[in-house]
């Protein structure tokens, strides 16, 4: 495992996560970080590790939703500000545009574009 826990969950988390070697990507026992503090958040995903080896109870709803998530190449226009997210809510559910982090030229000819993530929220 990567990561261990104390055997006491009274106690404050302390956690250490061990460093892979490359070369044979077994746990190289010798390199690992310690991490010690009162408070521990799994923030790692849906199937979370830490979640699991703490045997933390979770409740899980369903909400009959599905993501349509799809990258555009946008234009510059006036009055769309690139470092501004917008959103409107449907009929089908809310759709969003966000932009990407940074400028990317839609093609090597211009450098005015950039490109930006459509979220539309749905019924499946």
């Amino acid at each position: 495992d990567d990561i261990t826990f104390p055997d006491n969950k009274s106690s404050p988390i302390e956690l250490q996560l061990k460093a892979r070697d490359d070369k044979n990507d077994s746990t190289n026992n010798d390199a690992h970080s310690s991490i010690r503090a009162r408070l521990l958040i799994a923030a790692d995903g849906a199937n979370s590790q830490i979640v699991k080896r703490l045997q933390v109870p979770q409740t899980k709803r369903s909400y009959d939703r599905q993501s349509i998530i799809c990258t555009v190449s946008l234009q510059h226009r006036p009055g769309l500000k690139r470092n501004v997210a917008y959103q409107k809510f449907v009929r089908g559910g809310p759709i969003a545009l966000l932009p990407t982090w940074g400028d990317i030229p839609v093609n090597s000819d211009s450098s005015d574009g950039f490109y930006g993530n459509i979220v539309w929220s749905t019924t499946p």
